[in-house]
């Protein structure tokens, strides 16, 4: 699929529920679930303090899946974007990404933004 295609099917997820895969400081690859949205060409998400912002901030790559299926028809998409997150410093940034309804699942500590720019695309779609 097209960048436009998979930015397109990422805006409209009925869910805007993905997938963020990162690698700790041990070498152990994790995924998380994560509500996010785009915003400026980029996957935008709230976290708690732990794997997911540790990673952020010491700048390693991350990757990101979000997909719709409908087992019943055996049909759907997959988007995959890769990149560097960054921490999201702007308190008006923050304020705007709450507004549009996005909750960390971590419900401990203070929440922080973060920001993943789509460097890296691709998508499919089942027949």
């Amino acid at each position: 699929m097209s960048r436009h295609d998979c930015l397109h099917l990422l805006n409209v997820h009925p869910a805007h529920l993905g997938r963020l895969a990162v690698v700790d400081d041990t070498g152990q690859p994790l995924v998380f679930p994560v509500n996010f949205r785009i915003v400026d060409e980029a996957i935008v998400f709230l976290t708690g303090a732990g794997t997911k912002l540790a990673s952020v901030v010491r700048g390693s790559r991350v990757a990101f899946e979000a997909d719709d299926i409908e087992t019943s028809f055996l049909s759907g998409w997959s988007v995959l974007v890769q990149g560097v997150a960054e921490e999201i410093d702007e308190p008006g940034l923050l304020e705007h990404l709450r507004r549009l309804g996005l909750r960390s699942w971590t419900r401990e500590g203070p929440v922080h933004g973060i920001r993943l720019p789509v460097e890296s695309v691709s998508g499919r779609r089942l027949p």
